[in-house]
């Protein structure tokens, strides 16, 4: 799952695992900029993009080798369609304005049904 950088820039602002409250996040959040360009992590097919799921904003799903599977959300729209072949870097997506102002990248990765910290994988800290 080769490293590719999601989008210009952006901290980390929530990490894999358990979080304040007793929630649990599948996946990170990462800080960026309304109207970000996201970007595939990894060579793939675009399996679903769309906002059925009101909580994630414009969604996209890319299904990858070895059975992974990258979700990209709180995006504006979607840039590819379902059954669109995507490279690694290619841009997918456009972060959304958050409420009170900057945007986040919710970004999952799945290998089958389990989620997977996706930090490692890009070699981010």
């Amino acid at each position: 799952f080769p490293y590719t950088t999601l989008f210009r820039s952006g901290a980390i602002v929530a990490r894999f695992g358990a979080q304040p409250g007793g929630a649990r996040l599948d996946g990170i959040e990462i800080a960026g900029a309304e109207g970000d360009s996201v970007r595939a992590a990894a060579d793939g097919e675009v399996v679903y993009a769309g906002a059925d799921v009101p909580a994630y904003g414009t969604l996209v799903l890319i299904r990858h080798a070895e059975n992974y599977v990258t979700a990209y959300a709180f995006n504006r729209r979607a840039l590819v369609r379902v059954g669109d072949d995507v490279r690694a870097g290619y841009p997918v997506a456009e972060l959304a304005p958050r409420p009170g102002g900057g945007a986040r990248l919710l970004f999952q990765v799945r290998q089958g049904a389990t989620a997977v910290d996706p930090a490692p994988l890009l070699g981010l800290r």
